[in-house]
């Protein structure tokens, strides 16, 4: 950052409609460690600010802070395909980040900033003013020193780099618990749906051992449960295959897996097909189950 002599230039500067997307009619992109967008009112309030600091001698700090767009896509902030970008998250870091300098400057309560996100480069970036109401900076040949530490601007950027790290993980986590919310449903809603019909049951019943205490997935691999098992999982993906209940809920755990090999390597375990079979496995059971319960009646199987 380094002294700027017209104030009033600088925020026109930062926030203007070129440089910056704006959400909402009544806000500008302008944001502070309070507000996500000024209304009218307190962008005339913070004019008043850099007027106060202006008059009283404060140095005004200009900066900016540039990310790599591939750098935020990997961190789950910037959306490739439609060129979104969570404004949210790299405020919530640059507000931690203006904490810590602010405490390390020894800065004190007159001191306010604010800052807007512009894209009017190739790289997505933030810039941002800071200034006191009532200066506290040393004198040095009759001027406030306008000077910050190097470090103090290392650690600056340590802490926005660190904390959109945090938050795009914190993205992708709260992502993954809402889609495996979904998957979960989606299984109980299939596991309610599966029906076969009287004929198919016969011939599971055919096909299975005199021993009922046999009619289990834990006897599954055995000789006496091989006929049983090929009938009955064919019975069960025509009948899976029936349900749009089914394609969707395939769907949403092909797209988990996705998320897991990019997570966890190419060479993670397929955690669709492990969940497909745990789902036949299910359904194994529960067409035993109620063949054991009523062997001659074809009826809508229930997850239990």
């Amino acid at each position: 950052m380094k002294p700027q002599q017209r104030f009033d230039l600088f925020i026109d500067y930062t926030q203007r409609a070129t440089a910056t997307r704006v959400s909402g009619q009544n806000a500008n992109a302008t944001f502070n460690q309070q507000e996500d967008f000024l209304t009218p009112d307190k962008e005339k309030r913070l004019r008043q600010n850099l007027n106060s600091a202006q008059r009283n001698g404060s140095p005004l700090w200009q900066g900016y802070v540039s990310f790599s767009t591939q750098w935020l896509a990997e961190n789950n902030i910037y959306d490739r395909k439609t060129g979104e970008v969570n404004q949210n998250l790299l405020r919530q870091a640059v507000r931690q980040g203006m904490r810590q300098l602010l405490t390390r400057e020894k800065f004190g309560k007159s001191a306010f900033w604010w800052g807007n996100i512009q894209f009017d480069t190739n790289h997505i970036h933030v810039h941002l003013g800071l200034a006191e109401t009532k200066s506290t900076r040393p004198v040095q040949a009759g001027q406030r020193r306008g000077r910050l530490e190097q470090k103090s601007m290392e650690k600056f950027k340590s802490v926005v780099t660190h904390r959109i790290e945090q938050l795009g993980q914190s993205q992708t986590l709260a992502e993954q618990k809402t889609l495996q919310k979904v998957i979960g449903k989606r299984k109980k809603t299939i596991l309610n749906q599966v029906e076969l019909s009287a004929e198919q049951l016969h011939a599971i019943e055919q096909a299975l051992p005199v021993d009922q205490k046999k009619w289990t997935t834990r006897f599954a691999n055995t000789p006496q449960m091989t006929a049983a098992v090929i009938v009955t999982r064919e019975y069960i993906h025509q009948a899976l295959k029936q349900l749009p209940e089914y394609h969707e809920w395939r769907s949403l755990i092909e797209k988990e897996a996705q998320a897991n090999q990019k997570r966890y390597g190419t060479h993670s375990q397929n955690s669709a097909e492990h969940k497909e079979a745990a789902l036949v496995k299910q359904l194994e059971n529960q067409v035993w189950r109620e063949l054991k319960e009523q062997p001659h009646e074809a009826k809508k199987l229930s997850w239990r």
